[in-house]
């Protein structure tokens, strides 16, 4: 529960957009849901991949490998 508190808090001060629309974001929050939530892990998963997935299809694409600064856009896909 202390991990899950302190990722909410740090999340609070991070910009829309970064750190938290990774790949390493994605782990921490499927690994932090396996220990305090088992039974949401599956969900909670695949609700964080769509997201990252539905803003990756926007022009202003997404850090998928943070800390790379090369942003993933796939709003040209299918033109």
């Amino acid at each position: 529960m202390l991990v899950l508190s302190l990722f909410l808090i740090g999340v609070s001060f991070a910009p829309h957009r970064g750190l938290t629309h990774s790949l390493l974001a994605l782990g921490t929050v499927v690994w932090v849901t396996s220990q305090v939530f088992p039974l949401f892990v599956l969900a909670v998963g695949a609700s964080y991949l769509s997201h990252l997935l539905a803003d990756a299809v926007t022009s202003q694409g997404v850090p998928l490998f943070w800390p790379w600064k090369k942003r993933l856009s796939l709003s040209n896909v299918g033109v």
